[in-house]
């Protein structure tokens, strides 16, 4: 056995996806007051903007992201176990929950583009994330480039 394959059966992929759930319901609840201009693009920025628990939240999911994208990589049962347990959409989440948090829409990022690179086209088609509905990776790209 693997390590990777030790972590999936001690229901480390589970733990991950659930601490991502959990920062995403933490962070929809305290901007559901806010309202967005769904056309106005958000530039990232590596303050908190006064949210000091999204502040200290951050670091923990991108550590979740990057050990999602870690047992995906290069390992087909983690890829497997990992699109399985729902990591794709929480990742998405995470990345539209809080837009200006760049180390988490970058880390979500990294683990989205593994898992798509390690996922089997009847697993994951690759237009899945680039057709998001809500223009996730486009926000992605302005986050980015500016």
């Amino acid at each position: 056995r693997t390590r990777k394959q030790q972590y999936i059966e001690a229901g480390a992929v589970h733990a991950l996806v659930l601490a991502l759930s959990d920062y995403n319901s933490h962070a929809s609840t305290s901007s559901s007051s806010s309202t967005q201009n769904p056309n106005h693009h958000h530039h990232c920025i590596n303050s908190n903007n006064g949210d000091s628990d999204d502040h200290r939240l951050a670091p923990l999911v991108v550590q979740c992201a990057g050990a999602l994208g870690s047992i995906a990589c290069n390992y087909a049962q983690g890829c497997s176990a990992v699109l399985e347990s729902d990591a794709v959409s929480e990742l998405l989440r995470a990345m539209r929950s809080r837009p200006n948090a760049c180390a988490v829409v970058e880390a979500c990022a990294r683990a989205l583009k593994v898992i798509a690179e390690y996922a089997n086209d009847d697993q994951l088609p690759r237009h899945t994330l680039l057709n998001e509905p809500d223009g996730t990776v486009h926000h992605l790209v302005s986050c980015i480039f500016g």
